[in-house]
C-alpha cells in the first residue's frame, strides 16, 4: 500500500521536491508499477551519472519471457523546477555471451538494436519517474533507489559522513567554508549518539578528553504526502556542555535512506551556548554530507573507509 500511495501522489510530490537543488544519485533502483507496488523483484535498473551524463542499464524480460538488456545513456538537462531530465533512444541487446564455461561461451558480440524511446526524469536524489517503450507501447514507472542495509532510515545513518558547510566569516581573508568528520555509532529510539573523528585513520569514538560529543535526535511526522523524519545533530565542546553546531535534515526524496549524501542546514553557535534555540551566531547555512565510511568502520574500525 505504501507504494501505490507514492504512485497515486508523484505528480503532487514533484514540484516541492524538485523546488531546491540536488544531484541524483548512482545506484540500483527499483522501477515501481500499479501492480508492482511492493518491490517483487526480478526487474531493476542500475544508473551511473558522472558529470550530469546518465549511464543506465535494465534487467527486464521481453514479452516471451525471455530476458533482455536494455541500456539507455545521454547527457541530463535540468527543467525549470530544477528536476534532472532525459530522453532519448532505448538499446537493447541480444545473442551476446552466455554464461558457462569459455569453451560453451566464447565471446560473441551482441545484437543491438533501438527498442523505442525512454523519458527518465529525476525529481530528488534518490526518487523519478521513467516512461519508455515502442510507440504507442510506453510504460511509466516510478524509481525509488534501493537501499540494502539497514532498511530503516534511521539505521541508515550509522556510519561515517564528511560534511562541507558554508561558516559565514567575515573580513578580508575569510574561511568561507568548514568541514567536519562525523561518526554515528547509533541512531534508534529517536536518539542518534557520535562523535566528530579527530584524524583520517581514527574509527569509533573512544573515551578520553579529546573525544568531541555529538549527540541528537529525529522525529517521524504524519503529514499529506506520507510520513517525514526530520534529524537534527549537535557538535558539542569537550565539556558536554556547550553547543559548537547543530545540523538539521530531512529524509532524502520520498522516505529514502541516507545511501550516499545529505543535505540540510547546519547553524553555528556562539560562546557558552547550550540550547538550540540560541545556537545563531550564524543561522542555518546550507550543508552537504558525503559518506566516507561503513557503519561497520565507525562501530569497530573494521569496515569499508
Amino acid at each position: 500500500m505504501k507504494f501505490r500511495r507514492v504512485l497515486a501522489l508523484l505528480a503532487l510530490i514533484a514540484a516541492p521536491l524538485a523546488s531546491q537543488a540536488f544531484t541524483p544519485e548512482s545506484g540500483f533502483y527499483y522501477m515501481y508499477t500499479s501492480d508492482n507496488a511492493n518491490a517483487g523483484g526480478g526487474t531493476g535498473l542500475a544508473i551511473d551519472i558522472q558529470n550530469e551524463n546518465l549511464f543506465a542499464a535494465g534487467y527486464i524480460y521481453a514479452t516471451t519471457g525471455q530476458p533482455a538488456f536494455v541500456t539507455m545513456q545521454g547527457p541530463l538537462t535540468q527543467k525549470s523546477d530544477g528536476s534532472w531530465t532525459r530522453t532519448d533512444n532505448v538499446f537493447i541487446s541480444t545473442s551476446g555471451q552466455c554464461v558457462d564455461t569459455q569453451a560453451k561461451c566464447p565471446y560473441k558480440k551482441p545484437t543491438v538494436a533501438v527498442g523505442g524511446k525512454f523519458t527518465i526524469n529525476f525529481i530528488a536524489e534518490n526518487t523519478g519517474t521513467m516512461t519508455w517503450g515502442a510507440t504507442g507501447n510506453e510504460q511509466t514507472v516510478t524509481l525509488v533507489r534501493v537501499g540494502f542495509y539497514p532498511a530503516d532510515k534511521p539505521g541508515s545513518l550509522v556510519g561515517e559522513w564528511d560534511t562541507v558547510f558554508y561558516n559565514g566569516a567575515s573580513g578580508s581573508s575569510p574561511q568561507r567554508y568548514s568541514a567536519d568528520k562525523i561518526i554515528v555509532q547509533s541512531s534508534k529510539s529517536g536518539a542518534i549518539i557520535g562523535c566528530l573523528a579527530l584524524g583520517e585513520a581514527e574509527s569509533g569514538c573512544g573515551s578520553g578528553t579529546q573525544v568531541i560529543p555529538v549527540f541528537g535526535n529525529y522525529t517521524t511526522k504524519s503529514g499529506t504526502l506520507g510520513s517525514q523524519t526530520t534529524y537534527q545533530l549537535v557538535v558539542f565542546d569537550n565539556s558536554l556542555s556547550n553547543y559548537q553546531r547543530v545540523y538539521t535534515f530531512s529524509e532524502n526524496g520520498f522516505g529514502g535512506q541516507f545511501t550516499g549524501t545529505i543535505k540540510g542546514t547546519v547553524s553555528i553557535c556562539g560562546a557558552n551556548v547550550t540550547s538550540v534555540a540560541n545556537c545563531n551566531a550564524v543561522k542555518d547555512k546550507p550543508f552537504v554530507a558525503y559518506r566516507s565510511g561503513s557503519s561497520n568502520y565507525a562501530l569497530s574500525g573494521q569496515g569499508m573507509d
